[in-house]
């Protein structure tokens, strides 16, 4: 009962209905989504390869990290 309270408060906000009503504001929460994933991969990707000894390695993993 109570999560079907909260799924259609959360579906009936302002907010919510904003983004569901605008093709644009979609789309850029859609290319935000992708780049934040790319930077975050990105920076996990760099770390694993200094440990790994594959990249940056005139740094210490702490600082790479």
């Amino acid at each position: 009962m109570l999560e079907k309270f909260f799924t259609v408060s959360l579906q009936n906000h302002p907010l919510s209905t904003a983004i569901r009503d605008s093709v644009w504001i979609y789309a850029f929460d859609q290319v935000f989504h992708l780049i934040a994933l790319a930077v975050f991969a990105g920076a996990i990707l760099i770390v694993d390869l200094r440990l790994l000894g594959r990249g940056l390695k005139d740094r210490p993993v702490a600082q790479v990290a």
